[in-house]
């Protein structure tokens, strides 16, 4: 028989060994990575209930409402005055929450805003009425481990599908909740 030498002698027997083995790993580490990820996401610590007030340019009042051990629901109310328009508005995200450290936690999620706007001069296409936003929502939050706060920074990036004074609009915010 013909013996198989190990590793092999010539150059692309190595090479294919080389590569086999490096797939392997890849292959190993990857499913590990997987592991990793999945038993976090269990750990996640979402709140049953959270309120407070998020600023930004989409400010309001927030709630965020635990739906299971990785998800939540928030929901922004708020209203906005200028010198030019007046706006009332409801922004619904849904949240996937992945917890990084004791207490820390970052959330990604669709959101959309729906309102009503009602302007002294035009500003573009936007006319008084009702419009919407629809986009995503990426922050992270830090709860307090000795008292019931939770303090968030995100950002609300969304598109104007309906009667928009903007086709792109990016919401960067940040919010202090009480924790129940």
């Amino acid at each position: 028989g013909q013996k198989m030498n190990f590793p092999p002698n010539n150059l692309h027997s190595h090479f294919i060994f080389t590569l086999f083995v490096q797939k392997t790993d890849m292959k190993r580490l990857l499913l590990l990575l997987i592991l990793a990820c999945t038993l976090q996401i269990g750990k996640a610590q979402v709140n049953d209930h959270a309120i407070g007030v998020r600023g930004g340019f989409g400010g309001g009042i927030t709630y965020q409402h635990g739906l299971s051990d990785i998800n939540r629901a928030e929901i922004i109310g708020g209203f906005g005055v200028n010198n030019d328009a007046l706006s009332l508005r409801a922004a619904l995200a849904y949240q996937w929450v992945f917890d990084i450290g004791v207490g820390l936690n970052v959330y990604a999620g669709p959101s959309a805003t729906v309102g009503a706007q009602f302007f002294d001069t035009p500003v573009g296409n936007a006319e008084d009425g009702l419009f919407m936003l629809l986009g995503g929502q990426l922050g992270i939050d830090y709860n307090f481990q000795e008292f019931p706060v939770m303090l968030s920074i995100d950002i609300m990036p969304q598109v104007g599908v309906l009667n928009s004074n903007q086709d792109f609009y990016i919401d960067p915010a940040f919010a202090i909740r009480y924790v129940f």
